[in-house]
């Protein structure tokens, strides 16, 4: 499963919000042995959803491209190894 996260700053005076990050997060439901199990399907109901689904499948496809390459794996690598955690708060 594919989750779509928005990230978004607030201006507090006026509660004006303006999107800072877009990202797709890829979640997988597993059994007791660790093996991945189905999930029911999601219901499409308007053109942007059907979009997001397409968009989503296009995503899924160049994963699998760039794991079958080695790449995906390089890249995960790269990025445990490399992690930083930063929480930070602005006032505007």
């Amino acid at each position: 499963m594919e989750v779509r996260v928005d990230t978004y700053v607030e201006e507090l005076a006026t509660g004006i919000r303006k999107m800072i990050n877009r990202a797709y997060v890829v979640m997988v439901a597993i059994d007791e042995n660790g093996r991945a199990l189905p999930v029911p399907g999601l219901i499409l109901e308007s053109p942007e959803q059907e979009a997001e689904w397409e968009g989503g499948k296009r995503r899924y496809e160049l994963r699998k491209r760039a794991s079958q390459r080695g790449l995906l794996k390089e890249a995960l690598f790269f990025s445990k190894k490399n992690s930083i955690d930063i929480s930070v708060s602005y006032a505007l």
